[in-house]
């Protein structure tokens, strides 16, 4: 394992000789959050949140994903198979208990974990988070472009790996933030975020180290979404749902319906955000590490 400060890579070997990749930000001694990106994703995403969170007297510990980034992909991974990944990286910290948060296609790995190891999570937060199993009524409103994604991971996995591999190296391409073309059907809240050239540099280069490695791992995932979803009645662990009212990605009604399953449930909603907030109201997350 490497530390060379915060934001630098650091790894661990795991038992199966694959390697899992990290980095951290915010307070070093801080209240720990481990936090798992998106679909696709990598732990570069995170690193928006370091100054606040050395405010806040956090420390973030934000993973790659098997195949994403730095760390060895895992063709057969499934949500609650990553939980013990995520126990050996606990493990090898020292860290008996975290708050552990998932974003966006992290929030089903993330709530598998909590149910794998609940003893290991003080508090569950998802954050914007795709969940595996949610009813149709929930995903009302989602845009066009996530519901044909989705589809097409569940019948032709290669037809995403492809799409996906081109749009993605198209936009590490960019000198500029995304256009109106590509803007199309996303909330204003999002746009504002996309258009600002400091907050596109920093999914820029999440995204581009998402697939440093290729797509094929973003394009496993969003197929697993498609798939059997997860015993969310038996989460034990206490849950925060953080979820804006405008995200066309993963709807309002994903968050409601989660919040209502899971026995120890607290849905906070924010008027108007899109799927990004967090970008701009980190606060919303990182208020509720304990």
């Amino acid at each position: 394992m490497t530390d060379m400060g915060a934001g630098a890579a650091s790894s661990i070997v795991l038992a199966d000789g694959r390697s899992l990749a990290y980095a951290e930000y915010g307070d070093p001694a801080g209240r720990p959050l481990l936090a798992l990106h998106g679909t696709p994703g990598s732990r570069l995403i995170f690193g928006g949140l370091d100054a606040t969170a050395r405010v806040a007297g956090v420390r973030v510990i934000a993973t790659d994903r098997p195949g994403y980034g730095l760390s060895s992909p895992r063709p057969n991974g499934s949500f609650l198979g990553h939980a013990d990944d995520i126990r050996q990286l606990l493990d090898r910290l020292c860290l008996d208990r975290v708050t552990l948060a998932g974003a966006c296609g992290g929030g089903g790995f993330a709530a598998a974990a909590a149910l794998r190891l609940p003893a290991r999570v003080s508090r569950l937060v998802l954050a914007c988070a795709m969940l595996p199993g949610a009813p149709a009524h929930a995903l009302a409103g989602r845009s066009r472009r996530t519901r044909l994604l989705l589809g097409l991971a569940a019948r032709a996995r290669w037809l995403v790996t492809l799409a996906m591999g081109a749009q993605l190296r198209a936009l590490a391409r960019r000198s500029t933030p995304m256009d109106e073309r590509m803007l199309k059907g996303r909330p204003s809240a999002d746009r504002a975020v996309l258009t600002d050239a400091r907050e596109f540099a920093l999914v820029q280069a999440a995204l581009t180290e998402a697939i440093r490695q290729g797509p094929s791992a973003a394009a496993r995932e969003l197929a697993l979404y498609t798939g059997p979803g997860l015993p969310l009645g038996e989460l034990a662990v206490p849950t925060v749902v953080l979820h804006g009212t405008a995200d066309t990605h993963v709807p309002i009604g994903v968050a409601r319906w989660a919040a209502g399953v899971i026995p120890r449930g607290r849905l906070v909603e924010f008027e108007g955000a899109g799927h990004l907030f967090l970008a701009t109201d980190p606060m919303a997350l990182l208020d509720e590490v304990v």
